[in-house]
């Protein structure tokens, strides 16, 4: 499947990856005929650098700054390890660190994270464990084992507060966890029957955060420790076949937690 994600502080950069990761400039996005009847052929994307690897990118994150500077960091994951490029605009991405999986027990990486807040840590998904990394020596620096029954989805870290991660996965659990003390997670939602493919913080909430499971539904929830109540507003997507048009229904739910 075709992943895509723009640039943190160049939003008309966007990098994906199927197979191969390329890095693309879209033009033209905010350029809109104001007649009507005219068609439009929409927003415009050129190809500017392909980051050559000898194995399949999984997943490409770019560096979670705000600041814009003149050359862009991101990652290239691939099912046993990670390559950190450095890319110039008008010129060839740099290679700037490589790392391959140290231990041939590690599973294969199914999704990862970038550490808003501390910018040299990651933490990646392999089969029911997570595993957290320093970019700087490419050493572990976390590890969560068996942080789900079955294997583990998506992972997120909270952009508002230091060492708070959230992971999903096949077993239709969501856990939210501290990396100082990973022992045993914060707390467990068990209000899937099925596996969740999806799990996001809300960036603007400390405690808000968004998952989706199979049958395209998405929950936005309000996560507090000390609650034993939650109040969740639940969307569905679905599709008008016809006009090709989404809809979105939301109902409120009330769960124990």
């Amino acid at each position: 499947a075709l992943r895509g994600k723009t640039c943190s502080f160049d939003k008309s950069v966007l990098a994906t990856c199927s197979g191969v990761a390329r890095a693309w400039r879209i033009s033209g996005e905010e350029e809109e005929e104001e007649e009507e009847g005219k068609n439009t052929s929409g927003p415009q994307l050129e190809e500017i650098v392909t980051f050559k690897s000898d194995k399949e990118t999984k997943r490409i994150l770019w560096e979670p700054i705000e600041e814009k500077r003149k050359d862009a960091v991101c990652i290239a994951f691939h099912e046993d390890g990670f390559q950190m490029w450095s890319l110039e605009y008008g010129s060839d991405p740099i290679l700037t660190k490589r790392t391959s999986k140290s231990n041939d027990k590690i599973p294969k990486m199914s999704a990862a994270s970038w550490d808003p807040i501390h910018l040299k840590q990651i933490c990646t998904s392999n089969g029911t464990s997570v595993y957290g990394w320093d970019l700087r020596s490419a050493e572990q620096t976390h590890h969560i084992q068996s942080a789900h029954r079955m294997g583990v989805r998506d992972i997120d870290y909270n952009v508002n507060k230091p060492w708070a991660l959230v992971t999903g996965g096949d077993d239709g659990e969501v856990k939210f966890w501290d990396l100082r003390n990973s022992t045993k997670a914060l707390k467990v939602l068990n209000a899937h029957r099925h596996w969740v493919t999806c799990a996001k913080y809300v960036v603007f909430h400390t405690f808000v955060f968004r998952r989706s499971y199979q049958k395209n539904i998405t929950r936005t929830i309000p996560f507090e420790n000390h609650s034993k109540k939650m109040s969740t507003l639940e969307y569905k997507l679905d599709c008008d076949v016809k006009n090709r048009t989404p809809t979105l229904e939301h109902t409120q739910v009330q769960s124990e937690s």
